[in-house]
């Protein structure tokens, strides 16, 4: 009983230990500050470590705790390179015996015997060597992803204080998912997760955690009035720039799902600023795979159209439009209704105060386009001025077995000099209409079951007769 109560007691000691323990994220770095129980690190990539703001030397070793998830897979990695070398080492020797072996006529027999059971050896060692350089490259990557760097590290002496470490920049990333649920679209569920991940090398254990979007020191430099001058135009030589090859990006964005020792689980998350979090009681194990954490849930008051922009496709799409109550920091969504996902990959953007997102593209419904045909077009002279009727026809059709209602935006040309004039003369098959003075034309069109519906729109252009035009 005695033993019981006192392994209790460790277990709780060790547990407020790590979890005194707190993390700093920055865009330039990240800050990790514990008391550790030993001299291990982890698989990190740092040497900048302070014992109560006293500089630690850190060191590399072969030895790694055998209890720790990343010193696992390190050995593993470390059997596997032996057992390469040694299938390499086999192939080698058997390829020599046999090279400087000596044919006898007289052992034939013997020869033909030995010469298949070497053969079976060279095929089984083959087999084997490119297996195992195959399972070696995989679990090579893997670890990879998980740290930062592929040998322990040590304190050089012990820290039995707080421990800084300094981290390098993109090792625990974070980033905000929107997600977004139009079971019932008229009050859609909006919900905001945060998803972190860590490669750093070394499990994170924190009391508190803040995740700023900032660096972590910034170089304020005094203002200066400076006049705008006048000076006369001079000729400057062009130099060219070198630019940064697009393709590099500072860490590879992967996740494979491994066995881990420790679960990621986060208690509680807030906002303190413009994308920037705290979070309480961290578990945050090295293993490059997402934690995901909700921090809100709220229903919106939606409206919700099936919109068409024909001059750009002929796709119908459904848009919600709603307020939200906090600023959209991302503007990459998940749609779902129900369980049903829809897309992982749905943008939004701000329309004045409200927020706009195209939810999904309605396939039983077309718009297509097309300009009147020439004949159709008059043109006069009128004093000094032309006059030039033009116009389009849109075609709306719906293969569903509901009617539907559409709000088609389209456009009429918009005049760039006072010389030019447009009328709008006709619209005919719409419900409504509406124009505004940069020449959008929003159109309601309602279409039964299985109906195709025209669209006739008609302007005039009043222009003077010496003037070409191009729209």
């Amino acid at each position: 009983m005695k033993f019981i109560l006192s392994k209790i007691a460790i277990t709780s000691i060790c547990s407020c230990m790590l979890f005194s323990a707190s993390l700093q994220i920055y865009q330039d770095s990240v800050q990790y500050r514990f008391i550790p129980t030993e001299n291990f690190l982890g698989f990190v990539n740092t040497d900048k470590a302070l014992c109560e703001d006293i500089p630690v030397s850190i060191t590399s070793d072969t030895k790694c705790p055998k209890e720790n998830a990343l010193c696992q897979e390190y050995e593993e990695i470390k059997e596997l390179k032996l057992k390469l070398d040694t299938l390499k080492e086999t192939q080698e020797v058997l390829n020599t015996l046999i090279a400087s072996a000596k044919f006898d006529s007289v052992e034939a027999t013997k020869w033909i015997d030995a010469s298949e059971l070497i053969g079976n050896k060279r095929a089984k060692l083959k087999k084997d060597f490119i297996m195992t350089k195959k399972a070696l490259v995989e679990l090579d990557r893997d670890f990879t992803d998980k740290t930062t760097s592929k040998e322990p590290k040590y304190l050089k002496e012990p820290c039995h204080k707080e421990l800084k470490l300094t981290l390098p920049s993109g090792c625990i990333s974070g980033r905000l998912e929107y997600e977004l649920d139009i079971a019932d679209k008229k009050h859609p569920n909006i919900s905001r997760y945060l998803i972190l991940k860590n490669r750093c090398g070394i499990d994170i254990f924190a009391k508190n955690a803040q995740i700023y979007n900032r660096p972590s020191k910034r170089y304020l430099a005094p203002k200066e009035f400076r006049p705008w001058v006048v000076r006369p135009e001079s000729k400057k030589k062009k130099y060219l720039k070198k630019r940064a090859n697009p393709n590099l990006s500072f860490m590879t964005d992967m996740v494979t799902p491994t066995p881990i020792a420790m679960e990621a689980s986060i208690k509680s998350v807030s906002r303190i600023g413009y994308k920037s979090y705290s979070i309480g009681r961290l578990s945050l194990p090295s293993n490059n795979k997402e934690i995901k954490v909700r921090l809100s849930q709220e229903k919106f008051n939606s409206e919700c159209n099936l919109v068409s922009y024909p001059y750009i496709d002929k796709s119908v799409y459904l848009a919600c439009r709603f307020r939200a109550s906090m600023p959209i920091e991302s503007n990459k969504w998940i749609i779902k209704n129900g369980n049903t996902l829809l897309t992982d990959n749905a943008r939004g953007r701000y329309d004045g105060k409200d927020y706009l997102i195209y939810v999904m593209a309605e396939e039983a419904l077309k718009v297509t386009k097309r300009d009147i045909i020439e004949k159709d077009k008059v043109m006069g002279i009128f004093g000094s001025y032309m006059k030039r009727k033009d116009g389009y026809i849109l075609n709306v059709i719906n293969y569903s077995l509901e009617p539907k209602s559409i709000k088609i935006i389209e456009r009429i040309p918009t005049p760039t000099s006072d010389k030019i004039k447009v009328k709008l003369l006709l619209v005919d098959g719409a419900v409504s209409k509406k124009v505004t003075k940069e020449g959008k034309l929003i159109l309601n069109v309602a279409v039964g079951v299985k109906e195709s519906k025209e669209i006739k729109v008609l302007f005039e252009l009043e222009y003077p007769k010496d003037m070409h035009i191009l729209y």
